[in-house]
């Protein structure tokens, strides 16, 4: 997948256009590909309480096929009762070439105390012939500071429903980011998880290092490891590096170790 992205921010709103082309290739040698125009802009109101957001990507020329990246349609509001607490509401749509999903969202986000994360969501989900599904997200993460240079954090998420009728997909990707106590898409709209992460991070002056480890149980078992280094060269410009590992296991008891590494 590649995309390029071009973002203009204002003291109340901001909007960004772009275009991303992703490729999929199956075991079977089965190619799938969309080329997509991605446009997005949120309104800040109510000195700056409240953000209405609204997102779009726009499949061009029939090239509509990645499973991961679909037609997609989202709106989106969220609104700061107080500095530490947060509700919030989307609605997603997304009209693939395999299949189509809606997932209605409402939730919260708050700080209950310093460098400590909680978030919450109601979703109502429906993927094409796979029937409606009911289910609760709920993400927990707790940073710490040591020094000038170090910072640490532990990270809990999971996902459970509380109705689902008919089958559910597979998870399509099941390469997603880390966990960091935070709502997450990549498998919630299809599996019960929980998964339980901790990291650690180095910032010097023009560089700094991350690194992450994750333990996850749902329909299929995984345990992984990121790390990824940044380095500043001059102002506006910046190189990193990353690597992502994981090993998966299967309920029928297949298993598979996958490796991701990223230049940018």
């Amino acid at each position: 997948a590649v995309r390029a992205e071009a973002i203009y921010s204002a003291a109340d709103w901001n909007a960004q256009a772009g275009l991303q082309w992703a490729r999929d290739e199956g075991a079977d040698g089965t190619v799938a590909e969309s080329r997509q125009l991605t446009l997005g802009v949120s309104r800040f109101l109510l000195d700056h309480r409240l953000e209405l957001s609204a997102k779009a990507d726009l499949s061009l020329g029939g090239s509509n096929d990645s499973v991961d990246f679909p037609t997609r349609f989202q709106v989106g509001a969220a609104y700061a009762i107080t500095k530490g607490f947060r509700v919030l509401a989307q609605h997603e749509f997304t009209d693939g070439e395999t299949r189509d999903t809606a997932t209605t969202r409402v939730g919260f986000e708050a700080s209950p105390w310093q460098n400590a994360r909680i978030s919450t969501t109601l979703n109502q989900s429906r993927i094409s012939e796979y029937g409606p599904r009911t289910f609760a997200l709920f993400g927990l993460s707790q940073k710490f500071l040591v020094g000038e240079h170090w910072g640490f954090d532990l990270a809990l998420d999971s996902s459970r429903a509380f109705n689902a009728s008919g089958e559910t997909p597979l998870v399509v990707d099941p390469a997603q980011p880390i966990a960091a106590g935070g709502i997450r898409d990549g498998g919630a709209l299809t599996e019960d998880y929980t998964a339980l992460s901790g990291g650690a991070t180095y910032r010097a002056e023009l560089w700094s290092w991350n690194a992450r480890a994750e333990a996850r149980q749902g329909a299929s078992d995984r345990y992984g490891f990121t790390t990824a280094f940044l380095r500043q060269a001059r102002e506006g410009v910046a190189l990193s590096a990353s690597l992502r590992a994981f090993s998966q296991h299967n309920a029928d008891g297949s298993t598979a170790l996958l490796a991701n590494a990223q230049l940018s």
